[in-house]
């Protein structure tokens, strides 16, 4: 599997657990679901790889969140982050704790991945306001 879909796969499981914790506040590094390509139980290196990054990815959005909030609602001028849909609003902490804590990682490649998760996980409309204050924070925060 090659380097780009890793990083795909483990921001969709990234997205996931954030959905999960942010419906209950209650979920630990232990709880934390690994994925198995092969569903055997054995893990590759592909697997480790994405476990990895996808934990990296939950663990580091949890510890900023209140900063990543705070640009949430600076750029989402007409929505305060509690009336963002749960899915979206985690597809935009994900992507910003990406842009400012992942910096190996191009924001155009970060806010591409959001507008992916965004189709793949969410309705046709979201993907557009997604871009767009992912876009606005690139523009006036990086």
């Amino acid at each position: 599997m090659g380097k780009g879909k890793i990083r795909h796969t483990a921001r969709s499981l990234a997205l996931q657990q954030l959905y999960a914790w942010d419906l209950t506040r209650d979920i630990s590094e232990g709880d934390l679901v690994a994925w198995d390509a092969e569903g055997d139980g054995d893990s590759n290196g592909d697997e480790t790889e994405t476990n990895l990054f996808s934990t990296y990815l939950v663990q580091g959005t949890k510890e900023h969140l209140e900063e990543i909030d705070e640009l949430i609602r600076k750029y989402s001028r007409n929505r305060s982050v509690e009336k963002i849909g749960k899915i979206n609003r985690n597809i935009l902490r994900l992507s910003i704790f990406s842009l400012f804590y992942t910096k190996e990682i191009h924001p155009n490649i970060v806010i591409d991945e959001a507008v992916k998760l965004s189709i793949e996980f969410s309705d046709d409309i979201s993907y557009s306001f997604i871009n767009g204050v992912l876009d606005a924070i690139k523009k006036n925060e990086l």
